[in-house]
């Protein structure tokens, strides 16, 4: 056998692409034997088992897979292409359950050519050509086991912040910060229906409607009961149209006497409680009552569906064990109904779908519908803005 140096053998500067095409000598110390391999079993042994060092540095945490890391002037960064132009580049993290389909968390970006829908069957056409996206793949049943996105921060007094169409601080439209969300820069919250919440602007629809309706509340605000509202409303109207507290005639004041009677005598009827009202030089003390009366409605056996009234509901509540929905009718300005769903069902597939009956944005769950869990209570309360549909809104909690 001829004898060659190693140093007499040529160079190669780099490896073939097919690293097992690239081969070296070695000796095997447990078997000492002299042995070849080639450039991929190399580099498998030297990383199989190793932490993957990108760059000249010390690995900062613990737990670490891999590390990059370099020096720049302004900025380092790592870059993922797919070189396919009708495809995806996407960093995904799985769950140690998780599957191609579920228990997942997907970053990516679409290349130019991407055909929306030819990919995803997690969010579907969702993502056009050119978009960026994130989303959570939790599993297939709604509210079982994860699917929940957080995005915030867990430092105190930072705030998440949303931008469009830029990168400066005027192109922040809204913040959500520990007090709540905020709209900034002048920006409006929009409807379905084409209507928009701007509460800098007093002459909003959205904020006339409130004007309204807190002028035609002004008088309850006493929390005297029906009927000594409207009698009071009477007096007040007759004195003011006679003008005569002002004047000194007190033309009124048989009137006045007929009504202070008859509040005596409907306080009389109930609870008593020491009380004083004031109308002007007309004063009225006694044992009065403040009662408030609703009109309620209870369904005590299991529903599907139950239809609402603005003019006569105001508590309803009802028992479920099925998905549930509820329709709305005779839409009163200014008037609100409470409503309480208790989903009795128990055992798998317990959870229900409800139906609340208000547009998607006109709900604080942000669809038209929602889950409710097996042995769980609902509180739905509605209010009534304009007297129609579109100005109606539903506030949902539930545990």
């Amino acid at each position: 056998m001829s004898t060659i140096k190693i140093s007499e053998l040529p160079q190669f500067n780099t490896i073939d692409a097919n690293t097992a095409n690239t081969l070296f000598v070695g000796v095997d110390k447990p078997s000492a034997q002299t042995v070849q391999f080639s450039a991929h079993t190399l580099a498998r042994g030297l990383y199989l088992n190793e932490t993957l060092i990108v760059g000249n540095n010390t690995v900062l945490l613990p737990n670490t897979s891999a590390q990059f890391s370099l020096a720049g002037e302004s900025y380092v960064q790592t870059n993922f292409v797919n070189l396919n132009g009708g495809g995806t580049a996407d960093h995904v993290i799985t769950a140690n359950n998780g599957t191609d389909s579920s228990y997942f968390l997907d970053l990516g970006f679409a290349n130019p050519g991407y055909q929306p829908g030819s990919e995803f069957n997690n969010i579907g056409n969702a993502v056009a050509p050119l978009d960026g996206y994130l989303y959570v793949q939790g599993g297939s049943t709604p509210g079982v086991l994860g699917g929940n996105l957080i995005i915030g921060t867990t430092t105190a007094n930072t705030e998440t912040r949303f931008t469009a169409s830029g990168g400066t601080s005027s192109n922040v439209i809204a913040k959500m910060t520990s007090a709540g969300f905020k709209m900034v820069n002048g920006n409006q919250i929009f409807f379905s229906d084409g209507t928009s919440q701007n509460t800098a602007a007093a002459s909003n629809a959205y904020s006339q409607a409130a004007f309204a309706l807190a002028n035609t509340t002004v008088i309850t605000q006493s929390a005297i009961n029906t009927t000594q509202n409207t009698n009071i409303t009477v007096a007040w109207n007759t004195a003011n149209s006679a003008a005569s507290f002002a004047n000194g005639a007190f033309v009124t004041a048989n009137s006045a006497a007929s009504f202070a009677n008859g509040a005596f005598a409907t306080a009389n009827t109930a609870v008593q409680n020491t009380a004083i009202i004031t109308l002007q030089s007309l004063v009225l003390t006694g044992n009065l009552t403040a009662d408030i009366l609703y009109n309620t409605r209870s369904y005590p056996n299991s529903q599907t569906a139950v239809t609402l009234s603005f003019a006569t509901d105001t508590w309803v509540r009802a028992n479920i064990a099925a998905n549930f929905a509820v329709t709305l009718s005779n839409f009163k300005a200014g008037s609100d109904i409470v409503l309480f769903i208790t989903n009795t069902a128990t055992g798998g597939g317990s959870a229900k779908t409800i139906t609340h009956g208000c547009s998607a944005l006109n709900s604080t769950v942000g669809a038209t519908t929602f889950t409710l869990g097996g042995l769980t209570t609902a509180r739905i309360k509605y209010y009534s803005f304009d007297g129609d549909l579109a100005n109606t809104y539903a506030s949902i909690s539930y545990s």
